[in-house]
């Protein structure tokens, strides 16, 4: 279902669009829709079942006015009823607790929408005319009523916002074009705003259920009004039902609060200097290692403020209850015209849906588009101003009352009651009411999910509905005013408090609107994180003899590697491939009915009630790890990686062939069509079924690279048991290093994990780029029915490039027919290699090919604690490799450069033959997929035309581009504009020579009025620079060292791949900084126009190639 703008192409914004395009809210999902029409009907159900109360409890069952049942009077009736509110806000905190770290929000809210049918059933089994004479009866009724009613509805309100929020799942701004052909930028705090403002305008509309319970309540009987909310609770279930499989259901997280405490305890100690409290601090000041990182700090601090926030909101909360009690009874004062006194509040229901839409269609955008910054803090101060103005007119409406016959300041205490005003004269509290909703809860539940820790947004949710509750406790506390004529001064008080509390909260607050606006024009933020590129197949032109289906078929086939944060390019595939579907080989059900009977028997170990302990790293832009924990592995042996030399068996006794160190015999899993391998179950599993595919060779070794055999047998075997509804992956882990743990060749079979893997890529279709943090290397295939030669053929591609990028990170080389550490794992529609390091982090903390792609199975929560204490990112980076790419391009060529005249610093453009060499440089670029995502060019137009036109070539024209004077080329001084021929002819060649190639002599220097001339015309007071009047090489190297140093190294560690678009002596510059060429060494260098150069570097910004690789074809 989508909701506005949709789209024609869509994609990861750049920082550039963020700041330029117009933001617009997002398509909304079909599970967002199904979550705000099951919370509106749970809204449908309290405002029929408890807007009755305080009619029912105040007045008599003989009242003639209005209608009644215990007559207890408005001051008790005010009490009761603003102590199930007080119940009702402050159980939230622990439904949360219950919801964050064992139910989970969608099983929670089931439970709260059953105890609310409880609820309504005892509210309306005591209230039918057969109790009509029992007064006892009906008292305990309501009171278990307002009880279990008050239990669920706690549930709702902890759970139902962050549920809603959930189905909306996290994106990066993303570039959209409407069918008007317009870009723009699909913002994810506007769509969150939509979201809620349409929760809560789908909220007011069921609210006006009030309006048929107060008429059934008057027209028929109690008993008729609380039938209505019992029907509408039947609603729910079979909604939830049928679109189970839509909605997104986030699992239940470890318990974070002990640690939330601690990291609190930590600042608090210092002053709330939450500094204190990061890893770092901790380390270096107490040497102390803590179980957190810098984002849970940051997400704890968030957090809190969100609470401050909430806890502002407890007079507003208290003004709110009037609605429920007070003002229902200031109606009853007032002539009602046969309108039950408690359907006038309707009128604030009906108030928000008028003018809900007029907000978010007219005003919001008006005021955006103005130039204001109206984020929440400013939206909740003016929901203040507008509370106070609504009691302002409350009390003045009472006041009217009090000056009116014939009971005068003592209404309903006289025979002719009410008093001779129209109630209608109350309807504009309720408009005043409703705008200040709109403005304020519909921007707390907004914030409150923003700024909370993800694994806590229940909690602090709950933590909102407990301001509520303290709302309710003052409404409790000041229910001795809720009469006649006290009540003037309540009114008048509570509009006094929130015109004070407006300007203050304001105060307090606005930087957070400031951060918020920042947020919405960059994407350098935690929570719009940093704009991803797209993946992009090879060059739409075909090169001469490139057949144009094999064009057309790589372009689906897209092979990617990544790593740590933001991931380096992929290789292509540019193979024609013909695909047939795989035949099984073997029956794919009795594989499973052989599993169960072995795990029947005891002899394979699985534990059905295993849980899945989710995991965010800080560090990590991936999605969640996920800790399987399974008691069938408290019995597995720690086994250590055997040795290559020998088959010892690790302690197994049974052999079933020859050379083999795993023991076969029962876990056979019957016979298999493959003449080269068979299946066993494996002995201790965390998935059913987990299978192991064994070579019927006991002597071939887990050290080898896979083979054709081994994926024509995999294959098959995928074939059988994939099935409509479960797909399977096959893994394997190569080597020592790679994670084996025995060394007869084998790969496993498990079903893909349910909750999927820490890499969204591999969950889905999607050709988006992955980040991951590793290099890895990666192929998606166009169907599911790629013949199991051609899996073999791309593996051993792979397999070659992670083997380059291996030794150039470790130094070593392979050994004769063994091959690198690695990770593989593949499915019927995508295979990924990662070459590894090491097999584990420490003895207690190992990690095979699913680990590595975020399922980690283990036995004991102990384990998992040692995970979260090491820091899976930090633990990552120690067992994987990594690389880094840097492109150094020089400009195309000059008009001064066709001249032969020396150029330096003076802003000449390029040829069109320089413009051809800059797209051919792009063109080349894409053609081998070394695609920046970033780039730095100098000051001087010829560089940065050539940047341009080079990334335009290559589909990145996109990525952010950050010029500096430092990446200029050399000043040549008074040469500047000589012909350089003419010039030796006047000075000879060896002076010429001295001043172009000399690595410390400088030229003569430029004449004071070509300098000041030269000063204009570069520019260069932008960067606040003073221009040189002649440079040496060694000056060169002198001011761009510096820049490699502060921004182009932190640039490539933090993953990205950096294109330098500049001069011959800028980039001769920074090849002796990467090569560590002597000053000897880079004078001769030579670095034509147009030509892209590649480096691969490795951990120490080491080049893997000395020189890097430069593209010609």
């Amino acid at each position: 279902m989508v909701t506005q703008h949709p789209e024609h192409e869509r994609r990861d914004a750049t920082e550039e669009e963020i700041k330029e395009l117009r933001h617009v809210v997002d398509s909304v999902p079909l599970a967002v829709w199904v979550a705000l029409v099951a919370n509106a009907t749970e809204r449908f159900t309290f405002y029929a079942v408890t807007t009755p109360w305080q009619n029912y409890i105040q007045n008599p069952a003989d009242s003639v006015a209005v209608p009644g049942a215990l007559g207890l009077g408005q001051a008790t009736a005010t009490n009761i009823t603003s102590a199930f509110l007080f119940l009702s806000f402050l159980l939230p905190t622990v439904w949360a607790i219950i919801s964050d770290t064992w139910l989970g929000r969608h099983k929670t809210l089931c439970l709260s929408y059953f105890l609310n049918f409880c609820g309504c059933l005892i509210i309306f089994v005591t209230s039918l005319p057969a109790f009509s004479h029992s007064q006892i009866t009906k008292v305990v009724g309501l009171g278990f009523a307002m009880i279990v009613l008050g239990i669920g509805t706690a549930g709702v309100k902890a759970t139902a916002s962050p549920f809603i929020g959930d189905q909306y799942a996290e994106t990066a701004p993303q570039v959209i074009t409407t069918k008007k052909g317009e870009r723009v930028i699909a913002d994810r705090a506007l769509t969150l705003q939509f979201i809620y403002n349409v929760s809560y305008w789908f909220t007011n509309i069921a609210s006006l259920s009030l309006v048929a319970s107060t008429y059934l309540e008057k027209l028929v009987g109690f008993w008729a009004a609380y039938l209505l909310p019992l029907c509408a609770t039947w609603t729910l279930v079979p909604l939830l039902l049928i679109f189970h499989k839509s909605l997104v259901k986030q699992k239940p997280q470890a318990n974070i609060l002990p640690r939330a405490s601690r990291v609190i305890v930590c600042a608090g100690r210092h002053k709330f200097n939450w500094e204190a409290a990061t890893p770092v601090y901790q380390s270096e000041t107490f040497g102390r290692q803590v179980e957190w990182d810098d984002k849970f700090v940051f997400e704890i601090k968030r957090g809190l403020q969100a609470c401050k926030v909430m806890a502002c909101f407890v007079p507003f909360h208290l003004c709110m209850n009037q609605i429920t009690n007070n003002l229902v009874s200031q109606a009853g004062q007032m002539r009602l015209g046969g309108i039950p006194n408690d359907t006038i509040q309707a009128l604030n229901s009906i108030a928000c849906v008028l003018l809900g839409p007029i907000m978010q269609k007219f005003v919001y955008p008006i005021v955006r588009g103005r130039g204001f910054a109206f984020g929440p803090i400013a939206r909740i101060t003016w929901a203040f101003i507008m509370m106070s103005t609504a009691m302002a007119y409350a009390a003045g409406v009472q006041k009217l009352i009090y000056t009116k016959a014939p009971c005068y300041d003592k209404p309903l205490q006289c025979e002719k009651s009410p008093n001779d005003v129209s109630v209608w004269i109350q309807s504009p509290v309720y408009f005043l009411l409703g705008v200040a909703e709109i403005l304020g809860f519909t921007t707390l539940a907004e914030y409150s999910y923003s700024e909370a820790p993800r694994n806590m947004r229940s909690l602090v949710q709950a933590m909102a509905q407990l301001s509520s509750g303290a709302g309710s406790a003052l409404g409790m506390a000041f229910s001795p005013l809720s009469k006649d004529p006290q009540i003037l001064y309540l009114y008048t008080g509570l509009s006094v408090t929130m015109i004070t509390t407006a300007p203050t909260f304001w105060l307090m607050f606005r930087a957070y609107d400031d951060r918020v606006f920042e947020e919405a024009h960059s994407n350098d933020d935690g929570s719009n994180q940093a704009a991803e590129p797209m993946v992009s197949g090879p060059s739409e032109a075909t090169e001469p003899g490139e057949k144009a289906d094999e064009k057309a078929i790589c372009s689906e086939a897209i092979s990617v590697s990544g790593r740590l944060v933001i991931p380096i390019q992929s290789v292509l595939c540019t193979d024609t491939m013909t695909y047939d579907r795989p035949a099984p080989t073997t029956d794919g059900s009795a594989l499973l009915s052989t599993f169960d009977a072995l795990t029947k028997s005891g002899l394979v170990l699985y534990d059905e009630s295993q849980k899945v302990v989710e995991h965010t790293d800080g560090g990590l832009k991936v999605r969640s790890f996920h800790f399987v924990l399974t008691k069938a592995l408290i019995k597995k042996p720690t086994l250590s990686t055997p040795d290559q030399s020998s088959a010892s068996g690790s302690g197994l006794s049974k052999q079933l062939t020859p050379g083999s160190d795993i023991d076969t015999n029962g876990f056979e899993m019957g016979h298999s069509e493959s003449s080269t391998h068979f299946l066993i179950a494996n002995k201790f599993c965390f998935s059913r079924p987990h299978l192991m595919m064994l070579t019927r060779d006991g002597y071939c070794r887990q050290y080898e690279p896979l083979n054709k055999t081994d994926f024509e047998a995999a294959w098959g075997t995928l074939a059988s048991l994939n099935d409509a509804t479960k797909d399977y992956v096959v893994f394997f882990n190569c080597g020592k290093d790679g994670g084996c743990s025995r060394l007869h060749k084998h790969v496993q079979l498990m079903p893909l994990p349910a909750s999927g893997f820490a890499v969204d890529f591999l969950n889905s279709d999607s050709t988006k780029e992955p980040k991951v943090p590793f290099e890895w290397f990666y192929q998606r295939f166009q169907d599911s029915a790629v013949s199991a030669s051609q899996v073999a053929e791309t593996y051993l591609k792979l397999l070659q490039q992670a083997t380059e990028t291996w030794k150039a990170s470790t130094g070593k080389d392979v050994l004769d027919g063994q091959a690198c550490p690695h990770n593989v794992a593949f499915t019927s529609r995508w295979i990924v290699i990662i070459p590894r390091r090491k097999a584990a982090v420490n003895k207690e903390a190992g990690v095979n090919s699913l680990g590595m792609l975020g399922i980690i199975a283990v036995a004991t929560e102990k384990e998992i604690e040692n995970w979260v204490k090491l820091g899976l990112t930090n633990s990552l980076n120690t067992i994987i490799t990594m690389t880094f790419k840097l492109i150094l391009l020089r400009h195309g060529q000059s008009t001064w450069n066709e001249k032969n005249l020396f150029t330096g610093w003076e802003d000449v453009g390029i040829t069109e033959n320089g413009r051809a060499e800059a797209t051919q440089a792009g063109a080349l670029l894409k053609r081998h997929n070394h695609l920046p995502d970033l780039s730095h060019t100098s000051l001087l137009r010829r560089a940065i035309t050539t940047n341009n036109i080079a990334l335009d070539a290559a589909d990145r024209h996109w990525i952010p581009v950050t010029k500096s004077w430092r990446l200029n080329e050399r000043h040549y001084g008074a040469l500047q504009g000589l012909n350089k021929k003419t010039t030796a002819e006047k000075y000879g060649d060896e002076q010429v020579k001295i001043w172009r190639r000399s690595y410390d002599v400088q030229p003569p220097p430029m004449s004071d009025d070509a300098y000041q001339k030269q000063l204009v015309h570069t520019s260069l007071q932008s960067q606040s620079v003073q221009a040189p009047r002649t440079e040496s090489l060694k000056d060169v190297v002198a001011r761009v060292e510096p820049y490699w140093k502060e921004r182009i190294v932190p640039d490539l560690k933090s993953g990205k791949t950096v294109l330098v678009a500049a001069h011959g002596n800028s980039l001769r510059a920074l090849v002796k900084i990467i090569d560590g060429l002597g000053d000897e060494e880079v004078v001769e260098l030579n670095i034509p126009t147009g030509t892209p150069i590649v480096y691969e570097l490795d951990d120490s910004l080491r080049p893997v190639v000395k020189g890097g690789k430069w593209l010609t074809k």
